[in-house]
């Protein structure tokens, strides 16, 4: 009897036990999650963090349950403002930092014009360079077939030219040709403008990552637990 009044007081303990533990590891877990309080001196400005569960609202904020060690997406917008998206990384010592994915947006950019931008949340800048480069690639082939019709002109009447002997055709057809050369240098500059126009446009917009696309900019303060975050107002370069 004392026997199985031992054991019973055992498993009692060790049932009680098990709980004691769970809580004291879910209370070291609180106790490492960190809180940061966002702040801005823009009107307006909307943060949000994405990673297992998505934060966001308008600053100043205070996001909690924030690990040292991890990466979060995220995302700064606002009325008249450039939407900037980024990583931010909790360092080991708690102190945040960002990072960018330029040379993603980049090669998307350079693959497929306007995709990197759209992807990253731009797409009014990204679906305007796919348009006018669209376009621009339009007008183009029908300048070019155009000049291709003149400069078949322009070889034929050289070929009469040259079979030409009557003194006066041969003027009249000389007077033609050197319309028919004029006509095909205007259109080789026609050419060559858009050309350069096109040119500018993809150029731009792989650029564009460093001059409009980057990440938020963040600064750390008192210790780090306050971070002020900046960004600019709307790009007007295009």
């Amino acid at each position: 009897m004392n026997i199985s009044a031992a054991v019973g007081i055992a498993a009692i303990m060790v049932a009680l036990a098990a709980p004691a533990g769970t809580g004291a590891q879910t209370a070291g877990t609180a106790e490492d999650s960190l809180c940061l309080h966002f702040t801005s001196g823009s009107r307006e400005l909307h943060l949000e963090l994405t990673g297992a569960y998505s934060m966001n609202g308008t600053l100043p904020l205070t996001l909690c349950n924030l690990h040292a060690g991890e990466r979060y997406g995220l995302v700064v917008r606002g009325r008249g403002l450039e939407l900037r998206r980024g990583y931010l990384h909790i360092n080991s010592d708690g102190t945040p930092r960002v990072s960018g994915n330029r040379i993603g947006t980049f090669l998307r950019n350079a693959v497929m014009p306007g995709w990197g931008s759209v992807r990253a949340g731009r797409g009014g800048g990204g679906w305007t360079d796919l348009t006018s480069l669209g376009m621009s690639g339009g007008v183009f082939y029908r300048e070019y077939r155009e000049r291709e019709h003149l400069d078949n002109r322009l070889s034929v009447l050289l070929d009469r030219l040259a079979a030409e002997n009557d003194a006066v055709r041969r003027q009249d057809i000389r007077l033609q040709t050197y319309i028919a050369s004029r006509d095909v240098n205007v259109q080789n500059e026609h050419c060559r403008r858009i050309a350069v126009y096109a040119i500018y446009i993809y150029g731009f917009q792989l650029i564009d990552p460093w001059l409009t696309g980057g990440p938020p900019g963040i600064r750390a303060e008192e210790g780090g637990t306050v971070v002020s975050v900046r960004t600019r107002g709307q790009s007007t370069a295009k």
